[in-house]
């Protein structure tokens, strides 16, 4: 072909080429990768949300830990005797008692064991606020309430936590009427619950916003009704137990013995 022909042709503006190929998704493609997205999602969100309260649960434990070492070298300090559940009247303070404005338990008329031991766990506040809770403990028949700090993890009384009116500090407990301390319950955590009849203690039913600072056995006069303040299971139905040797686990309500009366070897939480 003669050379004005192919210029021509190259510069003919009729002459078409082939369309470029367009790759990309289609509409059903889109629909299929998000339901496999949704199906993934679904199947990894309940794993995390498992993984986060285990991670809970052990954080708990370990505050439960930092409390039992923190009573150790309260007893060493205080010549055998176990802190008090509350002293009243909170003034005058005693060495190393935070003021109102500091306390965990801004109680204007006594002061709670949390603030009493704080002092050995410096820098640690959170240690007395259990993990699973959400809000404040706001409501209490007994005065343990905050409008900032969860609170939560509780001491046992009667068994251990006493109530002192200065100076008649001759009633506290002292860790030598620990027949078995490593068999017997010191800390937990702690709520009202809502049907104290219930005689198995994993069904026990807290009651949001009335997380204490302590918890009822069954020898304290005031377990069944009138405060029924108990032991309560809210890592994985599990609760984080101190013991009085300092050692903790984690352990469903009823293998705590709370059903059983005082004496009986299945009762971990007397101090027999």
């Amino acid at each position: 072909m003669p050379e004005s022909s192919l210029a021509a042709n190259h510069c003919n503006p009729m002459t078409t080429r082939p369309a470029p190929s367009r790759s990309g998704f289609t509409l059903i493609e889109l629909l299929v990768v998000i339901a496999i997205i949704a199906i993934l999602a679904g199947m990894l969100l309940p794993a995390l949300a498992k993984a986060k309260a285990k991670g809970k649960a052990i954080q708990c434990l370990n505050n439960n830990r930092q409390i039992c070492i923190a009573q150790k070298l309260y007893l060493d300090d205080a010549d055998g005797r176990f802190v008090f559940l509350w002293r009243n009247p909170r003034n005058p303070a005693e060495a190393g008692e935070p003021t109102l404005g500091e306390s965990l338990v801004a109680n204007t008329g006594v002061i709670w064991w949390p603030d009493k031991l704080s002092r050995y766990i410096p820098g640690n506040p959170q240690s007395f606020n259990c993990t699973a809770l959400t809000q404040p403990a706001l409501q209490s028949l007994g005065g343990s309430t905050s409008t900032t700090n969860f609170l939560g993890v509780a001491m046992n009384h009667a068994e251990f936590g006493v109530t002192v009116t200065v100076p008649t500090l001759m009633r506290s407990i002292r860790e030598a009427d620990v027949a078995k301390p490593a068999a017997s319950i010191y800390l937990s955590d702690s709520s009202r619950i809502s049907n104290p009849t219930e005689p198995n203690p994993d069904r026990w039913l807290e009651m949001l916003g009335w997380a204490s600072v302590y918890f009822r056995a069954p020898s304290d006069s005031s377990y069944a009704s009138i405060d029924p303040t108990r032991l309560v299971g809210r890592h994985n139905q599990r609760a984080p137990c101190g013991f009085v040797d300092g050692h903790v686990e984690a352990m469903r309500p009823s293998d705590t013995g709370m059903q059983y009366p005082a004496g009986d070897p299945r009762a971990l939480w007397d101090k027999l």
